[in-house]
């Protein structure tokens, strides 16, 4: 695929509905959502990012972007063996909240239940490194709601296009937002996975 908009990202809803841009196809490959898939035959020798910054018209607002990145794969063929090592024993102290107890929560962003798998998750790794949203930033959530960050989560990362919260780059631009440094990437076995959990850096997986 020789160009191609593969995301429309804002930290909000404000302004713009955030979304993938799917539906693009050609003898290179496909993008499905937050993955570019090679077509047969085609697989990546080089990747060219470009990220294109806007701001309203008039305004002298300076858009501001930390960091961009992918990740290049090829999935095994075979069985991928693990061996407990690194972590045998270590405990992250990861805050445990639950996706399930916001079941048929704001429909227009997912409703909840099993559908916000993915802001939850992320929410529990930002409140682990002491960070996430401010009362006021959640006041619009029901009052009546438990864990009202996790539907500020939710609207945060949902993808108009996509129809849900899953889009993975969009939850880790959403840790961004908060100071912290996130990635996508594909592990090759656990062992890989023990490294950062020893490191004490806690995954979604």
């Amino acid at each position: 695929m020789t160009s191609g908009d593969a995301y429309r990202w804002a930290a909000d809803d404000n302004t713009i509905s955030r979304t993938s841009v799917g539906g693009q196809s050609d003898a290179d490959g496909t993008i499905e959502t937050d993955t570019f898939v090679a077509g047969s035959g085609h697989g990546l020798t080089t990747v060219q990012l470009r990220v294109t910054l806007y701001r309203p018209v008039g305004s002298g607002i300076t858009p501001d972007m930390r960091s961009a990145g992918f990740v290049a794969s090829l999935l095994p063929t075979g069985a991928v063996t693990t061996t407990a090592r690194t972590a045998i024993g270590t405990i992250l102290n990861v805050p445990m909240f639950s996706q399930q107890i916001h079941a048929t929560q704001y429909p227009a962003w997912g409703g909840g239940g099993e559908a916000w798998c993915s802001p939850t998750s992320t929410s529990m790794v930002v409140a682990y490194w002491g960070k996430g949203p401010t009362p006021a930033d959640y006041s619009w959530v029901d009052p009546s709601y438990a864990d009202p960050w996790i539907d500020y989560a939710a609207r945060n990362t949902y993808d108009y296009a996509y129809g849900g919260t899953g889009n993975w780059p969009f939850n880790a631009a959403y840790a961004g937002r908060f100071g912290l440094d996130g990635s996508i990437t594909r592990l090759r076995s656990l062992n890989e996975a023990e490294l950062f959990i020893a490191a004490g850096i806690p995954l979604v997986m």
